[in-house]
């Protein structure tokens, strides 16, 4: 169990901490123009960036530091001009720990909305890596077109690279390149994904590249997919790894793929259900509520019979998996246990929709069944068929009975993502939150320590307001209230 004291970083209005590549821990302000950064948790230094920006990029892991965000706008009275193109998106680097700021020229790079080639342009830069005085920049495009009704394009990502001098543009990716990456000895990576997650497949990959100029692509696993989980996923990443939680059958699986694409399940999450969790040199810290008693994460395969062409798909038999019975031979043709239906790759035999499903198309097919004898199509199934015979009314396990309270939460401590202790908020914090107070709670875990800041949301006035209790028109906030934890 971790030992946690209260203390006080004199940090007003800072809300998110993540911990950066050398396992110091960066908080940043509520409006994106204000940085510290700690090494041991209680002593907090402000990094000096340039005024006037709204930064949402920030990697400050190397002997490079490296900024991207956009410019406020003024408005006559002081706040931002709310119907306005997107902002200016500018990027500084700077070689001694933000003491002084260059800008970089990012030329064509990142069209600026009065250059886009139509109005209804949208650039993003998503990610900005060094490596020494190498360079990586990404760059995320995509139109909305008003004569669909406001409906966005498929996405596409630029790669820019540079060697300290000018960038150039090295690669392009259908698919959007995620805010995040690393970069490290080995050179540069970074996560892009393609597909929809409301009309198909989401599927990921990762980028790797040595010296950020020659890009390789790895395939992870799909998401939502047919046979893979994805109902519930939580990601960290933290040197070059990518930490995950997933659904599988009935199960919540911690899964760790490391920077070369490597994927190998750490852990079953039997008894917890997450809510979030972060990683960083020392180990693995989690929120999670006890499932026991809580709402369970209970996707579990919903129960039908489809009959088709002289065969019966039958979902849930057995429990969490699927059947293929032969009505006239009275026998089963196929029968896939829960492991089977989640794996990444269908079984043999059996074949998915290799396309992205479009939600409105009933008629698409998205399962097909071969003879196991000749490897000749037996019988399809449309979404239509699917959606039409299954019953996706929610789970008893999803209402919490009136007379059950809703569970406090747990703070959860692995070093290795294997083996963890727990304790709730209360004797973990010593915080005792009314039954109107909601506990907000964040995480980050540093180089021999874990740092956790912690406040209630009130939907309603309080009866008696404390000093800490400010109300913002959205509810009552109390805190925050920091603390840490040392870690061997």
């Amino acid at each position: 169990m971790l030992e946690w004291t209260e203390f006080d970083p004199g940090l007003d209005g800072f809300r998110v901490l993540e911990t950066i590549g050398d396992g110091r821990v960066l908080a940043t302000g509520a409006d994106g123009d204000e940085f510290l950064l700690t090494a041991n948790g209680r002593d907090w230094t402000p990094i000096p960036t340039p005024t006037g920006f709204f930064f949402n990029i920030v990697n400050l892991s190397g002997s490079r530091w490296l900024i991207a965000g956009f410019e406020s706008i003024p408005t006559s009275d002081g706040g931002e001009e709310e119907d306005s193109p997107l902002p200016k998106q500018r990027i500084f680097f700077s070689d001694d720990q933000g003491a002084n700021w260059t800008e970089l020229e990012t030329g064509d790079l990142v069209p600026q909305p009065e250059a886009s080639t139509t109005p209804n342009d949208f650039w993003l830069i998503t990610s900005a890596l060094t490596l020494g005085e190498r360079m990586v920049i990404a760059v995320v495009s995509q139109s909305i077109e008003p004569e669909l009704g406001g409906e966005e394009t498929s996405a596409s990502s630029r790669i820019f690279a540079s060697d300290g001098g000018a960038f150039e543009q090295v690669v392009t990716y259908d698919g959007v390149i995620v805010q995040g990456g690393h970069s490290d000895s080995n050179g540069f990576s970074l996560s892009l994904f393609r597909g929809d997650a409301y009309e198909g497949p989401l599927r990921e990959a990762l980028l790797t590249s040595p010296d950020g100029w020659e890009w390789q692509e790895t395939p992870l696993h799909p998401l939502n997919s047919s046979f893979a989980g994805g109902a519930f996923r939580s990601q960290s990443r933290y040197d070059g790894s990518e930490w995950s939680i997933v659904l599988a059958g009935d199960e919540l699986i911690l899964q760790r793929i490391d920077n070369e694409g490597a994927s190998a399940t750490v852990a079953a999450l039997r008894d917890v259900a997450p809510s979030d969790f972060a990683v960083g040199p020392s180990g693995l810290a989690m929120l999670a509520s006890p499932r026991s008693v809580a709402v369970d994460f209970d996707f579990s395969m919903p129960s039908g019979r489809i009959a088709k062409d002289g065969y019966e798909l039958r979902y849930n038999e057995p429990k969490g998996g699927i059947t293929l019975w032969d009505l006239d031979g009275d026998a089963p043709v196929y029968v896939l246990s829960p492991e089977e239906v989640e794996s990444e790759t269908p079984p043999a035999g059996i074949r998915g929709s290799e396309q992205t499903i479009e939600a409105e198309n009933m008629d698409e097919v998205v399962l097909i069944f071969e003879d196991p004898d000749t490897g000749a199509d037996l019988v399809s199934f449309t979404l239509g068929d699917i959606m039409s015979a299954l019953d996706f009314e929610p789970s008893a396990a999803f209402e919490l009975p009136e007379e059950v309270e809703e569970p406090e939460r747990w703070v959860g401590w692995s070093t290795d993502g294997v083996n963890w202790g727990w304790q709730t908020l209360s004797d973990a914090f010593g915080i005792q939150l009314s039954e109107q107070e909601i506990p907000l709670t964040q995480l980050a875990v540093g180089n021999g320590f874990v740092v956790a800041t912690t406040h209630g949301v009130s939907p309603v006035e309080p009866s008696t307001t404390t000093t800490d209790g400010q109300g913002d028109g959205d509810g009552y906030n109390f805190g925050p209230r920091w603390f840490i934890a040392t870690v061997e």
